[in-house]
């Protein structure tokens, strides 16, 4: 029986532009974006090989085509590149693809990490919540390396909401993603979302480390300046 590229544990990224003009974009996407897909993939112990197809050539369309090739199937994208204000909408595509309108290069990466990470959360998800926790994590880290705080956020999030289910007791863990998730929420502008956040990361911290703990104490802190920024604003 032939093996394919899900046997294989393997994603091929096609990514077929319009046009031939593309440098700020495709600069982009390989500094930026396809090391953190990488990145990404090795998580689930999964491998990636990407190619470039010839333009298309077709006048007057700044367009991308991405296509996730796994099994020797493809799961297409399309990303139009909006200009004076409005996306071309005559755009070249088979009706029922995903299409996106984008306006920068780092809006145009976003898309592709977010379509990619839900293609691996479908065809290679984790077998346990404890290890979803941990890439969770994972990729919440490598977003806030590249500067993507609500997309980490998002990841952190939903490791917190695993973590902290009703009848589950509170745990170190627990605490460390309460905390993250408040100061984030502060990073972002979102105070009141901080404030709750950690609040009760001071509340649980009591609880799992002692209320005279350094955790305690550090974490009153970032609680105390958040709540000073708040009063000044």
């Amino acid at each position: 029986m032939e093996r394919t590229l899900k046997d294989h544990g393997e994603i091929r990224v096609v990514i077929t532009p319009t046009l031939s003009d593309i440098q700020e974009e495709r600069n982009y996407l390989m500094g930026q974006v396809f090391p953190h897909l990488v990145q990404l993939a090795e998580e689930r112990e999964v491998s990636v090989e990407f190619k470039w197809n010839a333009p298309f050539g077709i006048e007057g369309v700044h367009e991308y085509q991405v296509s996730l090739y796994v099994a020797e199937n493809p799961h297409p994208y399309v990303f139009t590149r909006v200009t004076d204000g409005s996306a071309n909408k005559e755009r070249h595509f088979v009706e029922g693809v995903p299409a996106y309108d984008y306006e920068k290069p780092e809006e145009l990466g976003r898309l592709i990490e977010k379509a990619f990470l839900r293609l691996l959360d479908r065809l290679y998800p984790h077998t346990t919540e404890t290890e979803l926790v941990k890439a969770l994590r994972k990729v919440a880290r490598i977003y806030q390396e590249f500067g993507q705080l609500e997309d980490s956020l998002e990841m952190h999030t939903r490791a917190l909401n695993l973590l902290n289910k009703d009848g589950v007791e509170p745990t170190v863990d627990t605490c460390e993603q309460l905390y993250t998730c408040g100061w984030l929420n502060y990073k972002i502008g979102r105070t009141q979302e901080a404030l709750d956040l950690l609040n009760k990361a001071v509340s649980v911290a009591r609880t799992v480390y002692g209320e005279y703990d350094q955790h305690v104490t550090d974490f009153i802190g970032v609680l105390r300046m958040v709540e000073a920024s708040v009063k000044r604003q």
